[in-house]
């Protein structure tokens, strides 16, 4: 296995294509053209679109679609031939535009109308399209309709039905022929709503299986049977019938509505443009009999006495079909009475959903009911929520930052991060407080929130002149100590290293290096070129950049600049090395040196990790399919991870600086006890040994128990070096398991 290490953490590969569940038509389908309504290259109105979700109905982006010609005559507008491939967008759509071939082509009674079938597909699921264009008869004087469509809608026809329902004794027929009177099939037909806005009615067909969200498809008869579906909220409205348009706004001088339709749409007259009355048929949409009421979201809330919950409580209200209803009256109540506020009364979306905001009194504890009732649901919606105690913060320390020097002008190489613990299980989201006391410094930000594992952090950067500087990081309601100070250091331009420029290789411990390990010198400006070397598991020499430990060079690996914008030299601490309390370091770049003491342990663990969102460090986990685990692909309860660490000496057989395993001979097996844990306890360990091609990285597999907890769990690695009683822990990561 290749891997590249840069800034002291492993590169993870690209995301691969998706896989889709469903793949369905969202519009499009069953256009109709004319001959004489188009210039150049006949192209239908609008883009056929497609969506690809997953098993659960969520949007699939990145899945490749391959559009093709199946039938007929077209080609794509975006390729210029009769087979195209797209990928979908972050909604999980495609889209592919459809030209014909013949321009000038003529029909005649017998043929009025020609046909064209598109797929879209994606591994074993497939959707078709259809396409059609009439055609005029050349040898006919007037413009004779090619196609001719006939409605049982009536003029000031009118139609009302309850929210979420439909009512068989409403539909609407259409029957679409050419001019020999042979049918015509998969024409779409649909409603148009003169004006749809959240909160309004709706009305729509009941759409044709695989024809798009509200649309019919002539059948081989050449009829389409189109029944009303009431939706939206309770009130009136005015709808269109549209034969063989698409559902798309078209010019600024329509209606809002208006479809891109070239053939027929009901009533003839929907729009008087001097007046701006829309015409078409009238519908009312009525509160519909709930069926039943049930919990959507905020149960299973916790928050202190006083305290207003983080999310509403939502509340979906459906008829007895399951349908959503809109304009129910739903009645709020609190269990004990006074444990909370919130409204008495909502009323229902026009998805079905009431919401409501919850405040706990003063003097809630234990646990609190809310019930959500509507008025002929057959059952209530139970909220429970949990009354917990106010978080006391127990301690505040500095984890790392402090006693750092920076060039002028430049950024210190660690940010400064403290450590909130609290008397209870809440650790995110307190908010520390970071303000320059004196110096010549400036901070990323003055305040910072906690992450999952209580931690807060904030960068400092040198200002333009020299001196010390002090940084007071202070937290409210803490009985252990409200405040902590860093001291840091700004110096002249030029080399100027000291024991606090060196960090362990993968996590980045302050003086964190045991031999064999790995470690970087980080500093703003050592005056070394900005290109990384690339690390293919051999030293990488410069004459230009020398470390020595007690005499003793160690192999340069990579040199670069880190996100921070410090340079690094990241190197290995020599094999023959003994670990030593102020062991001497010479470090010269480009003929200037710094001297500098050192302290070597026996061992020096660290985990290559990688940043996620919300300041947290993931360490560099292979699950058992090759990926790699991250917030959005965590751990899995019972499956071995494979962790790359530094720091953990010996092995046998041994191996010198520089030096891997033979390829197809043992592996160089820790000597160590090798420590695994997470979440305070040990994991079972399956192996560990140097990697076989990273000189002073090593491989660590480790099972994770079926009992685990799940959620973002705090994981390290320790080791007691052979022969001692010293245990030796890497910087705590976290590690997502579901």
């Amino acid at each position: 296995m290749m891997m590249v290490l840069a800034a002291g953490c492993l590169s993870v590969g690209v995301a691969a294509a998706q896989t889709a569940a469903n793949l369905t038509i969202v519009s499009g389908d069953g256009q109709v053209i004319c001959q004489q309504c188009t210039t150049g290259v006949p192209t239908f109105y609008a883009p056929m679109t497609v969506q690809a979700t997953t098993a659960t109905g969520a949007p699939a982006p990145d899945v490749p679609i391959t559009w093709a010609v199946s039938s007929g005559q077209g080609v794509f507008l975006q390729s210029g031939t009769s087979t195209f491939s797209t990928t979908t967008d972050g909604n999980g759509n495609a889209t592919a535009t459809l030209q014909l071939f013949l321009i000038g082509q003529s029909g005649s009674p017998i043929t009025s109308v020609v046909s064209t079938t598109v797929t879209a597909s994606t591994g074993n699921l497939a959707v078709t399209f259809y396409e059609l264009q009439a055609l005029l008869d050349q040898f006919t004087t007037s413009l004779v309709p090619p196609i001719t469509a006939t409605t049982s809608l009536v003029p000031g026809q009118t139609f009302s039905g309850q929210v979420g329902s439909s009512d068989s004794n409403d539909t609407i027929t259409v029957t679409v022929q050419s001019q020999s009177g042979s049918p015509v099939a998969n024409v779409a037909v649909f409603l148009v709503d003169a004006e749809v806005n959240s909160g309004s009615p709706t009305v729509a067909c009941a759409g044709t299986p695989g024809a798009g969200p509200g649309v019919v498809l002539t059948n081989s008869n050449g009829v389409a049977t189109c029944t009303p579906v009431y939706g939206g909220t309770p009130g009136s409205g005015v709808f269109w019938l549209d034969v063989g348009g698409v559902q798309a706004a078209a010019a600024q001088s329509m209606p809002p509505n208006f479809p891109a339709s070239f053939y027929y749409i009901f009533p003839a007259t929907y729009y008087n443009y001097a007046t701006g009355v829309i015409g078409g048929y009238g519908y009312t949409v009525t509160p519909g009999t709930p069926g039943s009421i049930s919990v959507v979201s905020g149960s299973n809330q916790s928050a202190n006495p006083g305290q207003t919950l983080s999310q509403p409580l939502v509340a979906q209200v459906t008829n007895g079909s399951g349908q959503p209803l809109s304009g129910v009256t739903v009645n709020w109540t609190v269990s004990p009475a006074n444990a909370a506020s919130l409204a008495a009364t909502t009323i229902s979306g026009s998805n079905g959903q009431a919401t409501n905001t919850v405040t706990l009194s003063s003097s809630a504890s234990g646990t609190v009911t809310v019930t959500a009732t509507a008025a002929g649901a057959t059952n209530t919606a139970v909220f429970t929520i949990s009354v917990t105690p106010p978080v006391i913060i127990t301690s505040f320390q500095i984890v790392s930052g402090n006693n750092q020097t920076a060039v002028v002008g430049s950024m210190f190489a660690q940010p400064l991060v403290v450590q909130v613990t609290t008397s209870g299980s809440t650790v995110a989201g307190i908010p520390v407080t970071f303000q320059v006391q004196s110096g010549p410094v400036t901070l990323s930000s003055p305040s910072a929130l906690t992450n999952g594992s209580g931690q807060a952090l904030v960068t400092a950067q040198a200002g333009s002149f020299t001196g010390p500087a002090v940084v007071v990081a202070s937290v409210s309601g803490s009985s252990g100590g409200s405040t902590q100070t860093f001291n840091l250091t700004v110096v002249a331009q030029g080399l100027s290293v000291t024991a606090a420029n060196f960090y362990n290789g993968a996590d980045l411990q302050p003086g964190s290096l045991s031999p064999c390990g790995l470690g970087q010198l980080i500093a703003s400006n050592l005056g070394i070129p900005n290109t990384a070397l690339t690390f293919l598991g051999l030293p990488a020499p410069q004459n230009n950049i020398t470390i020595t430990f007690n005499s003793i060079s160690a192999p340069i690996l990579d040199i670069g600049t880190n996100a921070l914008g410090q340079q690094f030299v990241l190197f290995q601490v020599p094999c023959t090395l003994s670990p030593a309390t102020g062991m001497p370091v010479v470090v010269n770049i480009n003929g200037s040196t710094s001297n500098i003491n050192l302290n070597v342990q026996a061992a020096s663990p660290g985990l290559f990790r990688t940043p996620a969102a919300g300041n947290i460090s993931i360490p560099v986990l292979v699950r058992p399919d090759g990926s790699y685990v991250s917030l959005a692909n965590p751990a899995r309860r019972g499956e071995t991870e494979v962790a790359y660490v530094t720091g953990l000496g010996a092995t046998s057989p041994s191996m010198g600086t520089s030096s891997v395993p033979v390829p197809g001979g043992p592996p160089a097996m820790v000597l160590g006890t090798v420590i695994p844990g997470m979440s305070g306890g040990g994991l079972p360990l399956v192996y560990a040994q140097l990697s076989e091609d990273l000189p002073g990285v090593y491989v660590v597999a480790f099972q994770i128990p079926s009992t685990e907890a799940q959620g973002n769990e705090v994981f390290s690695i320790g080791i007691i070096p052979a022969g001692g009683s010293t245990a030796y822990y890497s910087a705590p990561a976290i590690v997502p398991v579901q």
